[in-house]
């Protein structure tokens, strides 16, 4: 099943947001011309991951600067130890879906 979750363009000038999709808070990611679709809230201290950066597939937390791949989740710099939820998105001419 696929269900819209945003327009690239609302990533025009801040490459993160936030969305609730079915209950579940997800952050979409842009880098450069890939999107990627994550757990929008910090494996740390629960902290949004919204008011983070991107460089190249790592995200980096604004609180505590850990750092996540984007691609995989995987931890990349503490003090994060454990990794973000990967959710499995495409982008359809200028919208962005969950395929759930």
């Amino acid at each position: 099943m696929k269900i819209p979750i945003c327009k690239t363009s609302q990533l025009d000038e801040r490459p993160l947001k936030q969305f609730q999709v079915n209950g579940k808070k997800i952050l979409i990611s842009r880098a450069g011309d890939q999107y990627y679709g994550t757990s929008a809230i910090c494996t740390h201290e629960e902290t949004p991951l919204e008011e983070g950066w991107v460089e190249d597939t790592t995200l980096t937390c604004e609180a505590h600067e850990a750092q996540f791949d984007l691609v995989t989740g995987a931890v990349k710099a503490l003090p994060a130890t454990r990794p973000l939820r990967i959710y499995n998105i495409s982008v359809e001419g200028d919208t962005i879906y969950l395929i759930e």
